[in-house]
């Protein structure tokens, strides 16, 4: 069991009287996945996970799922695994060159729920092109991504999700977060809401509101079985290129004290001040 006891991290979680265990997010009934590259002994060199990652520098063909869900990332292609790093600080992260490095995951068993949050702690390195930091579904099809940059070459993030009665995909853009950049975010979609209010992207605790598909999404349900960090199933293309420090994705949506538990776990993973 992991507790936080770091007190810039758990602050206002600790006022509420106890630690914050990250499991207890995973209530019964919620499918998802918690990757932790702070935890080394979660990260093996090989997909079979019979060598451990002992240093910096070594690839990361699999990263355990820490919510206790099986759910565990891989990688089979010996190239295409991402670095496992410290940075300045000693934090740890996963390195992927946006060249070919990626995971995937699952199965996640989205059909037929309509919310899922997401929370990532990364660190955006250039504002080159555009890279999809997590996806799942196809192109066209239904399924959720968020990027970094969010558009071509763009000083910003972004996230799209698509339900599978939707035409076309929903999105929200941020502004102003020009690389270099540590990032602490959540992703909060819910489909049962009015269309335009489906989707909220917080980055260093600010929120951003839905930007596109404000009146073409209403109802249906997320849908995609495989995830993905650093691509899309069908599109070996925009591959992330950054640092990767955290991540779990909750197929429900969560409270206010939750997300603020969410967010302080992904600022003290990267080490933005909450």
């Amino acid at each position: 069991m992991n507790t936080l006891t770091d007190i810039s991290v758990v602050g206002r979680a600790a006022r509420l009287g106890r630690a914050f265990v990250p499991t207890t997010l995973f209530t019964p009934g919620t499918t998802g996945a918690w990757f932790d590259p702070a935890d080394r002994a979660s990260l093996f060199q090989d997909a079979a996970g019979t060598v451990p990652v002992t240093a910096a520098g070594q690839p990361v063909g699999r990263m355990l799922d820490k919510s206790g869900l099986g759910r565990h990332a891989t990688q089979s292609v010996g190239a295409a695994r991402p670095t496992y790093r410290l940075d300045s600080n000693g934090r740890a992260y996963l390195e992927f060159d946006g060249v070919d490095d990626w995971m995937s995951f699952g199965p996640l068993s989205l059909s037929g729920k309509t919310a899922a949050t997401l929370a990532l702690a990364l660190r955006k390195t250039q504002d080159v092109g555009s890279g999809l930091v997590f996806a799942t579904g196809t192109w066209l099809g239904a399924g959720i991504d968020i990027r970094s940059p969010g558009a071509w070459g763009a000083a910003n993030f972004g996230a799209n999700a698509q339900s599978t009665s939707g035409a076309q995909s929903i999105g929200v853009t941020t502004s102003n977060h020009a690389a270099p950049l540590p990032a602490a975010m959540t992703l909060e979609i819910d489909l049962a809401k009015p269309a335009g209010a489906e989707l909220s992207l917080r980055v260093n605790h600010v929120a951003f509101a839905q930007t596109t598909g404000t009146t073409l999404e209403s109802g249906g349900s997320l849908a995609g079985t495989t995830a993905y960090l650093g691509r899309r199933q069908d599109a070996p293309v925009l591959l992330f290129s950054g640092r990767l420090y955290g991540f779990m994705l909750l197929a429900r949506g969560v409270s206010a004290v939750e997300r603020q538990q969410l967010e302080f776990l992904m600022a003290q993973r990267i080490g933005v001040t909450p």
